[in-house]
């Protein structure tokens, strides 16, 4: 269920009396209902209230990827109301599993956190850890839109499977951890803005290809790769506009490629 799951948990939250760990009184309602909680309300209301019908439509699919994308914009097209989700967060929600759960679990690494920042409240980091994934793996197939194509991966490895999920786990965790401590958060950002994510995805991606054929890579190597990814003539204008069209996708993962020494 998604569409309509705030109303839902609303409701639930009134009927057990309790909103994020304080007691659900009624308010910005009718007079006669200011206050109220379930346990208040008059016995006439409680029998109306749970002699309520909610309806619900299930959507089904056939398992093609034409049909996992029609529910995909379905879902999208009835996001209109309440707090509206992010792509991604629609992404998640039909596409719960283990593969979910291990990006959950990579978005907790602290070289992670070190080099991007403060969690993100709508799962931006957690959208890009995928994305980083995506073009590790099966960046030849890119091909926009970056939505539909973060869609197609995640729904292929929904349950890791054809994934190793420990040797992902290791190279991500390996990779960030040597560009927190080669100070890839100051290199990566540009006059105190927060950091490029385009340059980031590139420099994650290229670290992990790096550690598997150098798994003992040092710091002042990642150093020295940042150096060569950020001065590069043209990495300004594959990081700054247009970051998710397929030749400036490919011209960024190349030029991180080359400067980490992976080509």
């Amino acid at each position: 269920m998604l569409d309509g799951q705030q109303r839902l948990k609303t409701l639930a939250a009134f009927y057990k009396g309790l909103h994020r760990g304080k007691e659900f009184a009624l308010n910005n309602v009718a007079e006669q209902f200011q206050g109220l909680t379930y346990e208040k309300l008059p016995p006439s209301l409680k029998r109306m209230l749970e002699n309520s019908f909610i309806q619900a439509i299930i959507v089904k699919g056939d398992r093609s990827d034409e049909s996992a994308e029609s529910i995909y914009q379905v879902f999208e097209r009835l996001n209109s109301g309440g707090t509206q989700l992010t792509p991604h967060e629609i992404r998640v929600a039909l596409n719960t599993g283990a593969f979910v759960s291990l990006i959950s679990e990579l978005n907790q690494e602290a070289g992670w956190r070190q080099v991007y920042g403060p969690v993100s409240l709508r799962m931006r980091d957690h959208e890009l850890i995928l994305r980083i994934l995506a073009l590790y793996h099966r960046a030849a197939e890119y091909a926009t839109p970056m939505k539909r194509y973060l869609n197609k991966f995640l729904r292929d490895y929904r349950n890791l499977a054809g994934l190793h999920g420990d040797t992902i786990r290791g190279l991500f965790s390996r990779a960030t951890t040597l560009l927190s401590e080669a100070g890839a958060r100051d290199v990566l950002r540009r006059q105190g803005q927060r950091v490029n994510t385009a340059l980031l995805e590139a420099s994650v991606i290229a670290c992990m290809k790096l550690l598997v054929v150098n798994p003992d890579a040092t710091v002042d190597e990642i150093k020295a790769g940042l150096g060569r990814l950020v001065g590069d003539v043209d990495i300004s204008r594959v990081t700054s506009a247009g970051t998710t069209n397929e030749e400036t996708v490919r011209k960024r993962l190349a030029i991180a490629a080359k400067a980490f020494g992976v080509v």
